[in-house]
């Protein structure tokens, strides 16, 4: 498989992509299009996590990716 290599830190803009609905779609989205890059198709969707009163906090991006790889 030849993937090219990510780079793992922070972002540029030091912004929390997770805390918004908008910036985990955008981190969705940029995974999605890194991957297409690269030749494959990845799925990549927005969750919210909730805290226990049910109140949502955060969101997280989730994929079907298989440990960081395209199925």
């Amino acid at each position: 498989m030849k993937v090219q290599p990510f780079t793992p830190g922070p972002a540029e803009n030091r912004v929390d992509f997770c805390m918004r609905r908008k910036g985990a779609r955008q981190l969705a989205r940029a995974i999605e299009a890194a991957w297409a890059d690269s030749g494959y198709h990845v799925h990549c969707r927005v969750a919210p996590i909730r805290s226990g009163d049910g109140r949502i906090v955060c969101y997280t991006v989730k994929s079907d990716l298989h440990n960081g790889l395209p199925r």
